[in-house]
């Protein structure tokens, strides 16, 4: 995999057999590759819990949940991070096939049988291990390198209004520089980002709905925009997602 990784992975499951054999399955497969922090808890109420005392920063890259949980279910537990806009890889475990359709409404990273576990664990976390990294590596300094942006962190970029300011909208932050737009695209230089009318510039990956004269964003913004430049963004996020 190249450069050595590192993961914090909460795993919870209410049977202390099944916690502890999936903490050594984890270890097991990522051994040698990946530096791996385990936390492990018995319900989701007790993992929500332990999230209110953290920061932003110490949330587990990958929550691996059953959904079969006495209390708040699994599913309900991604709905509740999801709604916490706490960005996680979600891996819901269970013996039931059942549940699938609601894990893939919660776009969950995976949904896996438990007796298939031990046969697919390994490669899901690899694969979460190696799309962290590159999102990792995609990153700029905003403000004479006062804060360090992720890419997928980037809702939007837009011109403020009347002066030669830029703002970079993230989920919780709104950060402002002194370059207009054209340079910041160039800078980016990813298609992941694409020009909507003149003074905005969008991160296709936040990008919640387009209507017939608007483009809805995931953190609630909505941009206005003329018919023929709605088909050109239809076109080119098609574009994108066809090669992602």
């Amino acid at each position: 995999m190249g450069e050595y990784m590192h993961l914090t992975i909460a795993i919870i499951e209410d049977e202390q057999p099944a916690r502890e054999r999936i903490g050594e399955l984890v270890i097991q497969e990522l051994s040698g590759e990946t530096e791996v922090y385990i936390e492990k808890y018995e319900d989701a109420e007790r993992f929500l819990k332990a999230l209110e005392v953290k920061k932003e920063t110490a949330y587990p890259d990958v929550v691996i949940s059953d959904i079969d949980l006495p209390g708040m279910n699994g599913i309900e537990l991604g709905a509740e991070l999801k709604g916490n806009g706490i960005e996680t890889y979600l891996v819901f475990l269970t013996s039931f096939a059942e549940f699938a359709a609601d894990s893939y409404i919660l776009e969950a990273y995976q949904y896996i049988l438990k007796r298939d576990m031990k046969e697919r664990l390994g490669d899901v976390l690899r694969g979460i291990a190696k799309e962290k990294q590159t999102s990792e590596q995609d990153f700029l300094w905003v403000g004479d390198h006062e804060k360090k942006l992720f890419y997928k962190d980037i809702i939007c970029v837009s011109k403020v209004k009347g002066q030669k300011y830029s703002e970079y909208r993230t989920k919780k932050e709104v950060y402002r520089e002194r370059m207009p737009l054209f340079h910041i695209q160039e800078q980016l230089g990813t298609d992941a980002f694409i020009m909507v009318g003149r003074s905005c510039l969008v991160n296709i990956e936040h990008i919640a709905g387009i209507s017939a004269e608007s483009v809805q964003l995931d953190n609630g913004d909505v941009i206005g925009a003329g018919r023929e430049l709605i088909w050109e963004v239809k076109q080119k996020v098609t574009a994108y997602w066809r090669k992602n």
